[in-house]
């Protein structure tokens, strides 16, 4: 049995170029998938980057904010302290100044 086939062209160059555009096909999809997983990766870092920046931030803050408050309650202290010595001060005065007193009233009579 024979077939009379009549072939125009290059069979191999159509056949290759068909492949061709499948793998080009492939290839794109393959190539978008790659970037879109890549932008993907950036944007995770990008984002976790920003996450610690913002964190670092805020502990900073925090840290200030408690040590600005640390010198404020120190200062109170310290005002509070120094009241209070000045008051005793005062009250010493006042005593030594009674027995003082009170000596020279003993010496007259």
């Amino acid at each position: 049995m024979s077939i009379n086939v009549t072939v125009h062209g290059s069979p191999v160059h159509i056949r290759r170029k068909k492949m061709l555009l499948v793998d080009y096909e492939e290839m794109k999809k393959s190539e978008v998938n790659r970037r879109r997983k890549l932008r993907i990766q950036q944007v995770r870092q990008q984002s976790k980057d920003i996450a610690r920046k913002v964190r670092q931030e805020v502990k900073e803050e925090h840290k200030k904010q408690l040590k600005l408050l640390e010198e404020q309650m120190l200062a109170r202290q310290n005002k509070r302290q120094a009241k209070k010595l000045l008051a005793l001060q005062q009250k010493y005065h006042e005593c030594l100044q009674e027995v003082g007193m009170g000596h020279a009233l003993a010496a007259l009579q």
